[in-house]
């Protein structure tokens, strides 16, 4: 039995401003509570500065993290992944992506480790990034490699 496959598609991975739009919002949020700790803590004024450069440091942190993520080209031919870095060698994947997260408008993918490939890497995609390829993209990361009919062996 023949299966079809998702049809060939690329996609362009590139830095999130989802997520620094999120990160951002959520440093405010916690500085803004901070603020309000220290506005009512009175003379106990070190528990909310702990906690306000504890929120600047993962903050930095996480902003560091964000402009570290790949970016490149990952593309589905119809039977296997690749992801083309900016720079860097092209990588091909015998093993399908993973799908972490699926909020209909985001996609989170894991590109599997192997001792060939390195480290395990992760795509965040939005559908904002390309919206005519987005229901390709999801198309391709759900479906399996298009398989061919057994052979048959001629009888004798």
């Amino acid at each position: 039995m023949l299966r079809h496959g998702a049809p060939a598609v690329s996609f362009a991975v590139e830095p999130s401003r989802l997520l620094r739009q999120v990160g951002w919002a959520w440093c405010g949020f916690a500085l803004g509570v901070q603020g309000l700790w220290f506005a009512q803590s009175g003379v106990h004024w070190l528990g909310p500065l702990a906690g306000a450069l504890l929120t600047l440091v993962l903050g930095a942190w996480a902003g560091c993290e964000l402009r570290r993520a790949p970016t490149g080209l990952l593309a589905w031919d119809g039977e296997a992944w690749s992801f083309t870095p900016l720079s860097g060698q092209p990588l091909h994947g015998e093993l399908p992506l993973r799908v972490l997260l699926d909020a209909q408008f985001c996609l989170l993918l894991a590109w599997p480790a192997s001792a060939a490939r390195g480290p395990q890497r992760w795509f965040f995609l939005e559908r904002a990034q390309a919206p005519s390829r987005w229901h390709a993209l999801r198309c391709a990361v759900y479906s399996r490699a298009a398989t061919r009919p057994p052979t048959r062996s001629p009888r004798s």
